[in-house]
């Protein structure tokens, strides 16, 4: 009885965390926080390298191997692996965009979109390379540039052997195996492999074109236009 007069009165749960001061109703919630602070991933898939901070995120993983799709839209009959990807997609009957930004009003299906847009305003980027100095607008991004200085292919893909440097790209590579497609585009639906791929796509609705060349100032629509127009200036200087 007195547990639940703390809780009530308070509006905390009795459970902190040592690191940022937040309280929470259960242990369990407690202990699934602590992994955001310490980054252990203490649950490893049996088919491939991939580790996880949880035992339900590794669950949901197994399905990229399995090709297990047990969420299903009732609209169009398209199923999924995981329910917020079907949440995701539902959007897309319903029009519904809550994140928008405040800077332009542009509104989008999914926060992660939102956050990568603002970077369009800003121009920031906040995550260097420790190896080379070159920086990064996205964490993710980094990550996979980082890999770009080893030769090290220490991922396989247990279904082809095809080798990868990094999660991200066997990961990837995974979705040409299952045929899932988990990067939907916010005007029309349709899906990609790649996020990459879906910026590329978008800019054909908005005409976007946020990514510049520091040698000639050109732009365009996504990172791997980019990256392709800059090879034309390493040839030059070769």
């Amino acid at each position: 009885m007195g547990f639940v007069k703390e809780v009530s009165i308070s509006g905390r749960g009795p459970f902190r965390c040592p690191t940022c001061n937040r309280f929470f109703v259960r242990k369990q919630v407690l202990r699934n926080h602590l992994v955001t602070h310490t980054g252990e991933k203490s649950f490893g898939c049996d088919l491939c390298d991939m580790r996880f901070s949880r035992k339900s995120y590794l669950a949901v993983h197994r399905r990229v191997h399995t090709g297990e799709k047990p969420y299903h839209c009732t609209i169009c009959d398209k199923y999924f692996s995981h329910k917020k990807a079907l949440q995701l997609h539902t959007r897309i009957h319903t029009g519904e965009r809550p994140h928008i930004c405040h800077i332009c009003a542009k509104q989008f299906t999914q926060l992660s979109s939102l956050k990568d847009h603002y970077v369009t305003h800003t121009g920031e980027r906040p995550y260097p390379c420790t190896i080379c100095k070159k920086s990064f607008t996205t964490k993710s991004s980094l990550k996979r540039h980082i890999f770009t200085h080893s030769s090290e292919k220490r991922h396989i893909c247990n279904i082809c052997d095809k080798r990868y440097s990094s999660q991200s790209g066997i990961r990837r590579h995974y979705f040409t195996h299952t045929g899932e497609k988990p990067f939907s585009c916010d005007n029309c639906g349709k899906q990609f492999l790649d996020k990459n791929c879906l910026e590329a796509h978008q800019s054909t609705h908005t005409g976007e074109k946020p990514y510049i060349c520091e040698h000639c100032n050109k732009r365009f629509a996504s990172k791997t236009l980019l990256g392709r127009h800059k090879v034309v200036h390493m040839r030059s200087k070769a």
